[in-house]
């Protein structure tokens, strides 16, 4: 006998979603005994519940063109009018979330729904009515969103590390330039090219480093036409070539500068008074030394001084300053050639950049 029969006997039943053998089409029956009750009914009064608007209902979700919302009963059969006893699944439907659901936990996350299609699902067990209410869709509709998202955010990163770029780079061109100029000056001086005038783009240490350049290269000037003029004369060559010396000594000493000279071996044959305060050292502590014996690091040791005495060479870079007396500096120098005796040396200019770090 049919279990709303047996049941419906004894009071008001609810017989849960099962195929109906007229109809092979899945029926939720209620029944009740006539008369209501009575210990031994003449009848039962059953009413089928014909599911296809449930199944209305429950396929309304709206979740996407590829979603699919629907119930399964214990057996992993379809409860649907139009699903049910699916020839292409005579064993019922199956999948990880389904088979999760069948025996009463609830799941969700990323799956493959019954016929393997990767999708985006929620399983909840519905204890009640003993089914299992089934939501997916696909992931590709599913997740495409969030991939439209990566794709902007990508494009706006580029966009903004482009722009960072640009700035970074014009930045670094508006620094560098009055550097580069001074550097290009001091090439053109050694040379021969003594008109050349650094340009003055600033009021900063690197303006001081060009104007304090221009004030040596016009004494420079002045004492080679004066020495020009004084060739003629030998009587006062001695005279003339000392004058020069003196004022280059006066220039070397003078200058606000950190200034070394350097001999062909790379050693420090002299230094002004500004250099003095810079290692908080005396002259005599200074002169023989290495830059890299006084805690200059950036320039070769062997050979330090020869690698610019060639004609027209000459450079600008950073050195680092690690000295006991006067910390950790960074320093922008500049190496100029200059001949004095009849040999060549290198002229060290140091600025201290520090705060510009």
């Amino acid at each position: 006998e049919d279990q709303f029969f047996v049941h419906g006997r004894r009071g008001t039943f609810t017989q849960n979603v099962y195929p109906w053998p007229v109809t092979l089409q899945p029926t939720l029956t209620i029944s009740t005994p006539v008369p209501a009750g009575s210990p031994d009914p003449a009848a039962v009064l059953a009413v089928h519940l014909n599911l296809d608007r449930m199944d209305e209902i429950v396929q309304a979700g709206g979740l996407g063109a590829s979603s699919e919302t629907y119930l399964v009963d214990r057996y992993n059969e379809f409860v649907s009018s139009s699903r049910f006893g699916r020839k292409e699944h005579p064993r019922g439907v199956h999948s990880a979330g389904i088979d999760a659901a069948v025996q009463g936990r609830s799941v969700a996350g990323l799956f493959r729904n019954y016929g393997g299609v990767p999708v985006v699902g929620v399983y909840r067990w519905l204890p009640d009515l003993q089914l299992a209410l089934v939501a997916e869709v696909a992931q590709a509709e599913a997740l495409a969103p969030a991939r439209r998202l990566g794709v902007s955010l990508a494009g706006v990163g580029l966009a903004g590390a482009t722009l960072l770029l640009a700035g970074i780079y014009l930045l670094a061109r508006r620094i560098a330039r009055p550097i580069l100029a001074i550097k290009d000056t001091a090439l053109a001086v050694a040379e021969g090219d003594l008109d050349a005038v650094a340009p003055e783009l600033s009021a900063d240490e690197v303006g001081v480093l060009a104007r304090a350049f221009n004030g040596m290269t016009a004494r420079l000037r002045a004492s080679l036409s004066g020495l020009e003029r004084e060739l003629a004369e030998r009587t006062r060559a001695e005279g003339a070539l000392r004058e020069s010396e003196q004022a280059f000594r006066t220039i070397f000493d003078a200058s606000p500068l950190s200034i070394f000279l350097l001999d062909r071996d790379g050693r420090i044959v002299d230094a002004n008074h500004s250099a003095e305060l810079l290692l908080h050292t005396e002259k005599a502590g200074i002169r023989g030394q290495t830059p890299a014996g006084l805690g200059l690091h950036g320039l070769e040791e062997d050979g330090a001084g020869a690698r610019f005495l060639e004609p027209g060479e000459g450079d600008s870079f950073e050195m680092v300053l690690d000295h006991p007396g006067a910390g950790r500096l960074n320093l922008l120098t500049l190496a100029s050639v200059v001949t004095l005796r009849e040999d060549r040396f290198v002229l060290l200019f140091l600025v201290d950049v520090t705060d510009r770090k």
